[in-house]
């Protein structure tokens, strides 16, 4: 069953939570990018990648069409940009990740 999140119910919620989420992404792409590895290309790849999916789901919650599918894509963001930053202390998210559940309602 899917269930869309309408604004009017997780606005503050979930706009907070997408721009935490692109803040710390680009927060990791400053650090990464001043890093002299091979493994920085890779890195600054999926930050934009990261990034560009951020945004998409920033628009789909503008106009309350973020339904499970986006909510777990979100989920996957998050968990993949704490992975990114694990080293870097004080730069994430909680590991709780988004404050959405299924039922369209904030935790």
């Amino acid at each position: 069953m899917t269930s869309i999140i309408h604004p009017s119910t997780v606005p503050t919620a979930l706009s907070s939570e997408l721009e935490r989420l692109r803040i710390a992404a680009r927060r990791l792409w400053d650090i990464e990018s001043n890093r002299q590895t091979h493994r920085k290309v890779g890195v600054l790849n999926e930050l934009v990648d990261l990034d560009l999916e951020l945004e998409r789901l920033s628009l789909r919650a503008e106009v309350s069409l973020l339904d499970d599918d986006h909510s777990t894509r979100l989920q996957k963001c998050a968990e993949r940009i704490r992975q990114l930053g694990g080293a870097h202390d004080g730069l994430l998210l909680p590991s709780g990740g988004p404050a959405l559940v299924s039922s369209g309602k904030a935790a």
